[in-house]
């Protein structure tokens, strides 16, 4: 059985059974005499091997078991209302089922991600900061500059120049010890026209996208697709990337960087053509109009 270090977080699990089974071996890591029977008994189950059972995937997770677990977590109302919808996903009998129940996952999982939008008056220029602020959450990495300096193949300098700008701006402090605290591991540059904030960010990372075609293919991947959208197409497209996104944040959310790489992911979604069914020259005459 696997040692967990870590209380593990719910929000991060697409199946109940492996977080129940986490939750289980992060109790016994607690408390060596932590056993299936000590647990079963806990939730007042009269069979007791039943717990076993549903750990094993051998039997169902009843909405009476699901209750039950629910107050032995102490799960909020939020926390309860993903749960049981976990639980669903997870049992799911047909693909119909698993779509619909996956579709309440990630609406229940979009709400809670909401990263802070920056003010007007945050002046974050270096790009840089925003993957130093994700370094700065894992609970192995020193928050040295030197170090994560290493970690990102950068100078000491420009590492500590975004510390500065972070700190300087309010997303991280430090307490007494000298340790960096932060209420908010992610953050959100608005997406607003002019927006030199968010064009130095993509810039920046567009052209180390460019330079990582150098890269081993093993520990790098290109792609480009091409499609028709309707301006609605588009939207309803976003709506998939975004829950795409959360999907990934939730599944690989590990709270160590221990045999990780950290990835970034840049998406793109732009036009690469006119709008069809109308004559080049007259779209070209109605931009001149306007």
């Amino acid at each position: 059985m696997n040692k967990i270090q870590s209380e593990p977080q719910l929000y991060d699990y697409l199946d109940a059974t492996q977080f129940l089974n986490d939750v289980f071996s992060f109790r016994k890591s607690v408390n060596p005499g932590y056993s299936f029977s000590v647990w079963a008994t806990d939730l007042g189950f009269g069979n007791k091997t039943v717990l076993r059972f549903i750990l094993r995937k051998e039997r169902r997770i009843s909405p009476k078991s699901t209750r039950l677990l629910i107050k032995d977590l102490k799960l909020s109302t939020a926390g309860a209302e993903y749960f049981e919808a976990l639980v669903s996903y997870s049992q799911a009998k047909s693909k119909q089922e698993k779509q619909s129940f996956g579709a309440t996952l990630m609406k229940l999982q979009r709400a809670r991600y909401n990263p802070v939008e920056l003010a007007s008056t945050q002046q974050l220029c270096n790009a840089i900061s925003p993957v130093v602020l994700s370094l700065l959450a894992f609970g192995d990495v020193a928050e040295e500059p030197l170090r994560l300096s290493q970690l990102l193949n950068l100078s000491e300098a420009t590492v500590q120049e975004s510390l500065i700008e972070l700190h300087s701006e309010g997303l991280i402090q430090k307490d007494s010890s000298g340790k960096f605290t932060f209420n908010e591991v992610g953050f959100r540059i608005p997406d607003r026209p002019g927006n030199t904030k968010l064009r130095n960010y993509h810039e920046y990372w567009i052209d180390q996208a460019k330079a990582a075609i150098d890269l081993d293919p093993k520990i790098r991947k290109f792609r480009a697709l091409k499609f028709a959208l309707t301006d609605a197409e588009f939207g309803e497209v976003l709506d998939r990337i975004n829950d795409f996104a959360i999907a990934l944040l939730a599944t690989y959310n590990p709270p160590t960087l221990e045999n990780r790489r950290l990835y970034m992911l840049e998406t793109l979604l732009f036009p690469i053509a006119n709008v069809g069914g109308k004559r080049i020259e007259d779209q070209a005459a109605n931009r001149i109009a306007l």
